[in-house]
């Protein structure tokens, strides 16, 4: 079980995360725009089962808020592109690059996430909202530079659950 009482500044809870997420291109910050970026890493395939029941509770005895939290989360997460720093704008405003690209935001992988414990999450004092069961594939973003580049994919999530899942603000 966890149970958030008294916080004094405002968190996000996990109860249970499990993730691959990895450190986006690195960022070319000359302006002599005489290099481009790193390929960003690519997400890799997430596969959870849970067993075990989760109970996630918070106080409001006066603490300040949680901003969000998950119960059980099971995720992939493509990395950034990297980007080239500007050498300047041109007389419309935008940024020049010269000659060189950022790169492409990584796509992420596959996530599979089977629930067999219940879950019950009572969070009176939250600010943005709380996942009790979440699976998520999200890619990265496209790093600047002198051409567009894309963002990565997002990927297949399953999610099945054989136990109840509850959440409520009280």
């Amino acid at each position: 079980m966890l149970t958030a009482t008294g916080t004094t500044t405002p968190i996000t809870a996990y109860a249970l995360r499990f993730a691959s997420q990895v450190r986006g291109a690195g960022n070319h910050t000359s302006t002599d725009t005489s290099h481009s970026t790193d390929p960003a890493g690519t997400g890799s395939t997430v596969d959870v089962t849970n067993t075990a029941p989760i109970q996630v509770t918070t106080s409001a005895d006066g603490g300040l808020p949680l901003f969000g939290g998950v119960g059980l989360l099971a995720e992939s997460l493509g990395a950034q592109g990297g980007s080239v720093t500007s050498r300047g704008s041109d007389q419309n405003g935008n940024p020049q690059h010269g000659s060189r690209n950022g790169t492409n935001g990584a796509n992420s992988g596959t996530v599979t996430l089977t629930n067999n414990g219940a879950i019950s999450a009572a969070t009176p004092n939250v600010m943005q909202g709380f996942w009790a069961l979440a699976g998520r594939s999200l890619g990265g973003h496209a790093g600047n530079g002198n051409n567009g580049q894309a963002g990565g994919a997002a990927v297949r999530v399953d999610v099945t659950t054989t136990a109840p899942v509850s959440a409520s603000a009280t």
